[in-house]
């Protein structure tokens, strides 16, 4: 199973890090919306080697950080299926 939100190293140290970005980028900087969320640029999040540098973070509103977390997410598809001769 997936490890949990806080297993994954979304913490209090990143609350604190994560409040700390938003009060100095308070638009998204996408679609200049209010931000509501901090985007890994690496993608590896807060247990990254970078994952509390603000070089590596971006503020985004929660519709723009959900286009982009979907975006990198491998698409989820049934295997096919093997045709009934051929097992």
């Amino acid at each position: 199973s997936r490890p949990s939100f806080y297993q994954r190293g979304y913490d209090h140290r990143w609350q604190r890090t994560r409040r700390r970005f938003l009060r100095g980028h308070p638009t998204c900087e996408r679609c200049g919306a209010p931000a509501q969320d901090v985007h890994h640029l690496d993608g590896l999040g807060p247990l990254g080697p970078r994952g509390h540098d603000p070089a590596n973070l971006q503020a985004l509103c929660h519709s723009c950080h959900s286009r982009i977390t979907n975006e990198g997410m491998p698409k989820r598809t049934r295997p096919p299926e093997q045709h009934p001769g051929l097992l």
